[in-house]
């Protein structure tokens, strides 16, 4: 079974364009790595500072792994530059009714 982690965040109020280039340039990497599904990007309708980031993985192991890929990179530490404190982050699977 899929796990999706949600991430919101705030992006600083000068970064918006900055963050939109990054996410340009790493989301293909990341629909590309081992083990994901998917990834959606939101902004709020009433903030455009506010963003919602929607991965599905295989596992939650696959993402730990690719985690540790971007913290070695140092995309993860470029992005917390660019945001106002740190995300929330919401782990869901699927649940049948």
């Amino acid at each position: 079974m899929s796990n999706t982690l949600i991430f919101e965040f705030e992006v600083k109020r000068e970064a918006g364009e900055q963050v939109v280039r990054m996410l340009r340039t790493a989301l293909p990497e990341t629909r590309a790595y081992d083990g994901c599904i998917r990834t959606a990007v939101f902004r709020e309708e009433g903030d455009p500072n506010r963003w919602t980031l929607v991965e599905e993985w295989e596992s939650k192991a696959k993402l730990e792994k690719y985690s540790q890929w971007r913290v070695e990179t140092g995309f993860t530490a470029k992005m917390m530059d660019l945001v106002v404190g740190p995300p929330k982050l919401t782990w869901v699977t699927p649940f049948k009714v």
